[in-house]
């Protein structure tokens, strides 16, 4: 008699349609196979028996948040809404990269979504986690209401080596305009507070200015932007979005500019741990970046190549060759060959020729 308990559990397929109906109110250009579509795709992937959407035997990697932020992003793109394109799918079921993850997901995109087996590798091709991240960053806020479904979560990269989110710079997604701000490892930081406030101002003044921030092993402030990475925020009535920051004991409301953006790195091992926080991962479009999921088809298939040429001139192992040589080095190579060969094609109209 002293405690309300409040079970949540997995909801029905009837009341997933309610909520979707309720998510999708004012929007009418849905039909009721769509969301149908979108329904039976996450029970699938929910009830799926094996591990493909589990990573470790985590099974709440995904959950309810994802199926709202998909029927929100559905309504939002007319080409997704026809049935042409799983952007919107790829972008709030990522995070995976393992061989029965894709599997499992291309046979639920084929059977629920009545599509060939050639089309939905195009789609996974065209959508890669790269491309993913990129179109959060693009999308933004269009409004200023509290129901406003263009509002895209914040985006978790999910960094296969410690240094593999670094390819988002090479891209030109992520760019030095932006601030990145990492955890200090200096003893006089990790035992003082002083670091923390410092790193929530900067943070404050990107959220101010609608620069994006990239946050990397700043777990001690996670909890002080509780509101920020929920997107709790609050319309005042001079229409300005405003959300709390905890600092410390105290709490302040900051303004949010429609333009603002926060990418939070973490480290695969971290990611599909069973020990992090449900309600830390279900806040964000997760996306797993590595060289070797991110590199064009046009490039991928000269890897092999490369690394037959540079053997056979050099007649040594390539990690003796190369300090710090790795498995993603060629992959990095060929990447940065590849950006420097089509920032000389920028006369190139044609996207079409442009990408070849």
């Amino acid at each position: 008699n002293r405690m309300i308990m409040h079970s949540i559990p997995l909801m029905d397929h009837n009341e997933l349609m309610e909520t979707a109906k309720s998510i999708l109110e004012k929007s009418d250009s849905f039909s009721k196979q769509a969301i149908t579509n979108i329904i039976t795709v996450y029970e699938k992937i929910m009830k799926e028996q094996t591990n493909a959407f589990k990573p470790n035997g985590n099974s709440d990697f995904f959950g309810a948040r994802d199926f709202y932020a998909l029927i929100k992003n559905q309504a939002t793109h007319s080409e997704v809404s026809s049935g042409q394109s799983l952007e919107c799918y790829l972008r709030n079921f990522g995070g995976l990269d393992h061989n029965d993850y894709r599997k499992q997901l291309n046979k639920i995109l084929i059977e629920v979504l009545n599509k060939t087996k050639s089309e939905v590798f195009r789609e996974m091709k065209k959508w890669n986690p790269v491309m993913c991240v990129e179109r959060n960053l693009m999308e933004k806020k269009r409004g200023q209401s509290s129901d406003d479904l263009m509002v895209s979560r914040h985006c978790m990269v999910i960094s296969e080596k410690y240094y593999s989110w670094q390819l988002l710079l090479e891209y030109n997604i992520l760019n030095f305009d932006q601030v990145f701000l990492f955890r200090s490892y200096f003893p006089q930081d990790k035992y003082s507070n002083i670091t923390n406030y410092n790193q929530l101002n900067k943070i404050i003044d990107c959220m101010d200015t609608g620069k994006t921030v990239i946050l990397h092993n700043l777990e001690s402030i996670y909890e002080s932007l509780y509101d920020m990475l929920n997107q709790r925020y609050q319309k005042r009535p001079s229409g300005n979005i405003y959300c709390r920051v905890a600092l410390g004991t105290e709490s302040r409301d900051c303004y949010v500019h429609e333009n603002f953006k926060c990418i939070v790195v973490v480290q695969k091992e971290d990611a599909h741990s069973p020990n992090m926080p449900i309600a830390f991962l279900s806040r964000f479009e997760k996306q797993f970046i590595s060289y070797r999921n991110s590199l064009p088809i046009n490039i991928n298939r000269h890897v092999k190549y490369a690394r037959t040429v540079l053997m056979e001139a050099f007649k040594v192992n390539l990690s003796d060759l190369f300090c710090g040589y790795c498995e993603d080095t060629i992959f990095s190579s060929l990447l940065y060959l590849a950006t420097q060969k089509s920032m000389q094609t920028d006369y190139i109209k044609d996207d079409e020729k442009k990408e070849q």
